[in-house]
């Protein structure tokens, strides 16, 4: 698409991203000067957070956010995100070494709604399939 960061936290925005892998040839995150608390830079408990995050973005992280500050303390928040680190996903969203080097998170202790687990993003290696059958047009073997 033609959008310019690939996270956009705009007026109000708060929440807790957990274990993810963020690929996007623009900026990471566009941090609105009104996300969160409103109030600028990043306040924990009142503006989005990052848990256990690789950021791999070809425009930076946060370069053209009207907070930018606010979104480097919501990344700096956590040491076990990672900006400064080239994804090695396969198959667009299966885990690679890069990945498996970011310590996660365990999401059952934020909220018992999440199942545990040890590792970020979707898939943990190449031979976790627990995706298959749950969703289709991924592989080319499984059209939907």
């Amino acid at each position: 698409g033609n959008r310019t960061n690939a996270f956009r936290l705009n007026t109000g925005t708060i929440g807790h991203y957990l274990n993810g892998v963020v690929d996007y040839g623009k900026e990471c995150i566009r941090f609105q000067d009104s996300a969160g608390n409103a109030v600028a830079g990043y306040q924990e408990g009142a503006d989005p957070k990052f848990s256990s995050v690789l950021f791999d973005c070809a425009g930076g992280l946060a370069t053209a956010a009207d907070d930018a500050a606010a979104a480097q303390g919501a990344v700096d928040a956590d040491a076990n995100n990672s900006t400064n680190v080239a994804n090695t996903l396969t198959s667009t969203f299966v885990n690679g070494s890069a990945e498996a080097a970011v310590t996660a998170v365990d999401p059952s202790t934020v909220s018992p709604f999440f199942d545990a687990v040890d590792y970020i993003g979707a898939v943990e290696n190449a031979q976790d399939t627990w995706w298959q059958g749950w969703s289709c047009g991924l592989e080319a073997s499984d059209p939907c």
